[in-house]
């Protein structure tokens, strides 16, 4: 199972939602959730159960990290 949440260093606590386990799907939900917030933000894709970074982007970005 994958999440997505978005990072940064001035969030304690940050919000996260599931996602499809199909990358492209996962990522264009991602960015319908997190992609109108802080530039300096990073939406990042994880699996769920050990919490590795599967792709990330800085909010703004282009390219996605994998």
């Amino acid at each position: 199972m994958l999440r997505a949440t978005v990072v940064h260093g001035s969030i304690s606590q940050h919000h996260s939602i599931e996602v499809s386990d199909d990358l492209r799907t996962a990522k264009r939900q991602a960015v319908r959730e997190f992609g109108m917030g802080f530039v300096d933000h990073t939406i990042r894709i994880y699996d769920a159960e050990t919490r590795e970074t599967i792709s990330e982007r800085r909010i703004g970005g282009i390219k996605w990290s994998r």
